[in-house]
């Protein structure tokens, strides 16, 4: 509206990131990628990955990771505090593969665990310390945002990671620390020498013995023995709930399968193929690899964690 007064014009947008001091977390595992952009991994994050990576080797394995960008008066920073995994037929002996599918699920699933975070890269594991391979930096040039990471875990040796940044893979850039913790060390305690201190002892009390009081004890000991390992039982194996309806279904094609359970009073079913788990909702459908493959399903109830069932399903 010309004449008036009031004419404006945007000249740009800017979109700041959110103003947060990186002193906040100074125990996460830093990569220091140049003077204007830092990546901050969470301990526990950092420690997941690594036992992924221990438990998948010689296997490859990767996922993707979520966290925010933030910004203080040294820079811009990312903070990755999430991250999730892909079934195991996503790894292989040196390969590593994300299907847009595959991708799409853990998306989804990092959003419903952490609403607040973006997805900010991806992860996948080597054994040994290493660099990116062609194949690699092609899947990395896929993620067109310049500050998007590609994070290389190890499955052994030192540094424990190494972060590469934008579709260009920049950087390699080992961590610091190179390598994550664990657990806390144990604490040390200084030992308290104590000095005897000579008592006069009294007159021994005459002995009595009464074999119906110490019959008594020994049987309520014993009942109460067999009640704790009976409730040890249950917690460690659980019982199966009959109230609990359950099926996989293997799909036409032979490559994909869908499992569905009604747990009654129960709640937070795990699937799990083999060893690994693969879904943690009511439905699930996943890819399923050639050969048998056994179907686990547990469940969590008031008194502890149930083993549902297992079932064999065969792929082609």
């Amino acid at each position: 509206m010309a004449g008036d007064g009031n004419d404006f014009e945007i000249v740009g947008r800017r979109f700041d990131a959110p103003f947060r001091p990186r002193a906040d977390y100074s125990g996460h595992l830093r990569f220091t990628v140049d003077p204007g952009l830092s990546v901050y991994v969470a301990p526990d994050v950092a420690a997941s990955l690594r036992r992924l990576a221990r438990e998948a080797a010689p296997l490859e394995t990767g996922g993707l990771l979520a966290g925010r960008t933030f910004r203080d008066d040294h820079g811009s920073y990312l903070l990755v505090t999430a991250m999730a995994v892909a079934p195991p037929v996503a790894g292989g002996h040196s390969t590593f593969h994300l299907t847009p599918e595959g991708t799409e699920r853990l998306r989804r699933e990092l959003a419903r665990r952490d609403p607040t975070a973006d997805v900010t890269g991806w992860w996948h594991s080597h054994h040994v310390p290493s660099s990116y391979s062609s194949v690699d930096r092609a899947n990395q040039s896929m993620w067109t945002n310049p500050t998007h990471i590609g994070l290389l875990v190890f499955a052994k040796g030192s540094p424990w990671a190494r972060v590469y940044v934008g579709p260009d893979s920049r950087g390699e850039i080992d961590s610091d620390p190179a390598d994550v913790r664990e657990g806390p060390a144990p604490k040390t305690q200084r030992a308290v020498e104590q000095r005897p201190v000579a008592r006069l002892a009294p007159p021994p009390a005459p002995k009595r013995f009464r074999p119906l009081l110490a019959l008594a004890a020994a049987l309520g000991v014993l009942i109460l023995v067999v009640e704790l390992l009976h409730l040890l039982a249950i917690l460690r194996s659980g019982e199966p709930r009959s109230d609990v309806a359950w099926r996989c279904v293997v799909q036409s094609s032979a490559t994909a399968a869908t499992c569905s359970a009604d747990l009654g009073a129960l709640s937070r079913p795990e699937w799990f193929l083999g060893d690994y788990l693969i879904g943690t909702t009511r439905d699930i459908t996943f890819v399923l690899p050639a050969g048998a493959h056994t179907v686990r399903l547990r469940a969590r109830g008031e008194r502890g964690e149930y083993d549902i069932g297992q079932t064999v399903l065969i792929g082609r």
